[in-house]
């Protein structure tokens, strides 16, 4: 039996899930075309540097609300599922991070000193989430501690 709180996030999960899969997809586009951009001593990478800025920045929008959800639903899992809420925490983390080094690395790169400065503003703003997820996963391996 899946407790009622654990059930109303279910779907948002699943499009979460789904928005992911796009992602990854859109990500590996956005490493072909600045690989080729290189290959072909194209001058002005700003554009395609700008989309994979982007939609690292899309990822980690949609990492805060997977991390919301996880902190919705943590107070209702069972201990032996505990576990993989702290992983999810754990990944989300490394996730973020990960993120973030591809932001800083594209607008070093990018000449258009406006976009930079409106990139960095928008992922420092939701980057603060990276903290939490780092401390959910602290208080779950504690938590987790306790019962040995």
């Amino acid at each position: 039996c899946v407790h009622p709180e654990i059930q109303l996030y279910s779907n948002k999960i699943e499009e979460i899930k789904n928005i992911f899969l796009e992602i990854i997809n859109k990500d590996a586009n956005n490493y072909n075309k600045i690989k080729q951009a290189y290959k072909n001593k194209i001058k002005d990478k700003d554009d395609i540097l700008i989309e994979s800025a982007e939609t690292q920045i899309a990822l980690i929008y949609n990492l805060n609300q997977a991390l919301l959800i996880l902190i919705n639903v943590e107070p209702f899992v069972s201990k032996t599922l505990l576990s993989d809420i702290g992983i999810c925490y754990s990944m989300i983390f490394a996730c973020f991070n990960s993120s973030f080094m591809t932001i800083l690395a594209n607008t070093k790169l990018i000449k258009n000193e406006d976009k930079v400065k409106q990139l960095n503003q928008e992922v420092s703003e939701i980057l603060v989430n990276a903290n939490i997820a780092a401390k959910h996963y602290s208080e779950v391996a504690k938590s987790m501690l306790k019962d040995y």
